[in-house]
């Protein structure tokens, strides 16, 4: 019996952080079997910033190749605090990531998405923009995945959290293992992007063509 007072968020400032911290882990490799390497508690000196956590994390999917490299993954965990996801949150990850392509950045809290701030819900959706900003290996530079308390405290794994709001379904091709899809999924789902493969690409013509004519026409008005 977990006595009054004693249960684990009874702990001050919610062990400073570190629930949150242990739950995204715990999260990303769900599985006995997952491969995953991690460290807490970073300060960076060389970037003047602190990240909550880092890990090497290596997809538990149907059919992974023995051979696939891990990936790096960046990572802030936020506890319940209203505006904890802030303008120093968003800029901590940015700069570590920008030092390595191909790393994938996690944002997590242990409320739900009804509970975050409109300004919290514009960082995001600006960070997981400049996630996408260019290709890596034929992948976004720097995916990010936001992850709330619905997939933190998720009893078994987030396709079922999910199926427990929507009644739906997950489609059996989307693997929310793979984090390259979980980022895709979360962004659609929490900060209403559209996935990044159905946006005209910037450099192809079409696209190449109406930046031109729009310039063209901003000129024209200013003139």
């Amino acid at each position: 019996m977990v006595l009054p007072g004693h249960r684990p968020f009874a702990a001050p400032d919610y062990a400073r952080g570190s629930y949150a911290v242990a739950l995204t882990i715990r999260t990303l490799a769900p599985h006995h079997y997952s491969n995953i390497t991690w460290s807490t508690g970073l300060r960076l000196e060389p970037l003047g910033c602190e990240i909550d956590f880092v890990a090497w994390c290596q997809s538990t999917r149907i059919g992974l190749d023995e051979l696939d490299e891990p990936v790096l993954v960046l990572g802030e965990a936020k506890s319940f605090g209203v505006g904890s996801i802030n303008d120093e949150t968003i800029g901590s990850l940015k700069k570590v990531a920008e030092r390595f392509p191909g790393a994938m950045m996690v944002v997590s809290t242990l409320r739900e998405i009804r509970d975050y701030s409109l300004a919290e819900v514009a960082l995001l959706r600006h960070l997981a923009l400049w996630g996408r900003r260019k290709l890596y290996r034929g992948q976004p530079i720097n995916p990010l995945i936001v992850l709330t308390g619905t997939e933190l405290f998720a009893k078994h794994d987030i396709s079922d959290a999910w199926k427990q709001i929507d009644s739906k379904e997950m489609h059996a091709a989307i693997d929310l293992r793979d984090l390259h899809t979980l980022a895709e999924m979360a962004q659609q789902r929490y900060l209403g992007l559209e996935s990044h493969w159905d946006r005209p690409a910037e450099n192809s013509l079409p696209e190449s063509m109406r930046r031109l004519l729009s310039a063209i026409r901003g000129r024209a008005g200013g003139t």
